[in-house]
């Protein structure tokens, strides 16, 4: 996280290549200590930095991956509530 808000400061200073080195740092980082929900903002932010640097090519990677921790995190959501929801009834 707090890379992330290294990035986010350093994005708002105009340095984008700092941002993009404090991005870099949190994926290290969130790959040794996963964090689901910030892997999700950083790599979107990262895209959105690759984008602003006018590098469509290079925001794909970390758009895509992004989607791909979204649609995990909901589907493990689902999972769960209904797991929820079945011991809730059968304790009703």
């Amino acid at each position: 996280v707090a890379h992330q808000l290294n990035a986010k400061l350093a994005l708002a200073d105009g340095d984008l290549a700092e941002a993009e080195k404090q991005f870099d740092a949190a994926l290290t980082e969130l790959g040794n200590y996963p964090a689901p929900l910030v892997a999700w903002k950083v790599h979107a932010q990262r895209a959105q930095l690759k984008l602003q640097m006018n590098d469509a090519a290079g925001a794909q990677e970390p758009s895509a991956r992004a989607q791909e921790i979204v649609n995990s995190i909901a589907a493990n959501v689902h999972d769960q509530r209904n797991k929820f929801l079945s011991a809730t009834r059968a304790v009703l």
